[in-house]
């Protein structure tokens, strides 16, 4: 999986957790199989389950989306200096 794939769907979670979208617009959107990346490497918080008709079950597993070391990442690659 490439970078540019796994920092698109930080800065998603990043709006949704600010609130710049419903918590449907997010999951209509949201590419789980990155986002399921982001939480086996530490950067998100979430439990992402495939069921067998292909669709996804995703829940968040603590109150904050994004762990310290998330929140750094989305604020390196949302810097000015980033793009």
């Amino acid at each position: 999986m490439d970078q540019k794939r796994l920092d698109s769907t930080i800065i998603r979670i990043g709006e949704y957790v600010k609130g710049s979208m419903t918590h449907a617009e997010f999951l209509a959107d949201l590419d789980y199989e990155a986002a399921a990346m982001l939480n086996r490497q530490g950067l998100a918080t979430c439990q992402i389950t495939q069921m067998d008709s292909g669709r996804y079950r995703f829940r968040w597993t603590t109150t904050t989306p994004l762990t310290p070391a998330g929140k750094d990442r989305l604020e390196k690659i949302a810097s000015p200096q980033a793009r």
